[in-house]
């Protein structure tokens, strides 16, 4: 039963998170030109080619999903602590982020810059949904115990180190120095020990 459940849980990430970075690295390079074609159809454009990723995943799970090591106890716990620290970070980010930003739509509209937030887990992080999403990949991986998750963890990183760049590039564009000064003042993807940024504003143009 639980190497069933470890299967379930292995697929659906594998399905789910090369998606997942499939629209943001169709996002943030070409952020130009999805602001010429309008936010509408951009998202039209991201969700078919998602969809497809994901069907594409879906039809080769059997030899990715092939070499597995078994449930183990152990590593179960671990991943329920990574698991409840996603959590945890994600309902801090969206404690002070807009929906709009959430969900990308912010970097599709050509007239307003939106909101540079700098307060609560932000002035800790600047990217804590790219951390909370990797603490939530490698809960699945220590979960499931499939060695194709492990890898898939190796891949995420790696991945959002490049669209991080992409996206803080697009910000800076948005903001200017405002962003460059925040950037120079937080970490990136691990937070400081001591002397982190006590920044209680969110701007607005």
């Amino acid at each position: 039963m639980l190497d069933r459940v470890a299967y379930y849980l292995a697929l659906v990430t594998l399905v789910t998170v090369p998606a997942t970075l499939i629209a943001w690295l169709l996002l943030h390079p070409f952020v130009s030109f999805w602001r010429r074609l309008g936010s509408g159809k951009t998202l039209i454009v991201i969700t078919v080619a998602t969809v497809l990723a994901m069907l594409v995943m879906y039809l080769v799970r059997e030899p990715l999903l092939r070499l597995r090591f078994g449930v183990r106890w152990p590593l179960v716990g671990a991943s329920a602590i990574l698991l409840a620290l996603s959590s945890y970070l994600n309902a801090l980010v969206y404690r002070e982020v807009p929906k709009s930003m959430a969900f990308g739509l912010e970097e599709l509209s050509s007239d307003d810059p939106g909101q540079l937030v700098t307060r609560g887990v932000y002035s800790h992080l600047r990217h804590p949904r790219f951390v909370a999403m990797a603490l939530a990949v490698a809960a699945m991986a220590l979960l499931t115990n499939f060695a194709a998750v492990y890898i898939l963890f190796v891949v995420y990183v790696v991945a959002i180190s490049v669209i991080a760049l992409l996206e803080e590039r697009e910000l800076v564009a948005r903001f200017g120095s405002r962003y460059v000064e925040y950037a120079k003042d937080v970490p990136r993807f691990l937070p400081r020990i001591s002397g982190h940024r006590q920044s209680g504003n969110c701007d607005a143009d």
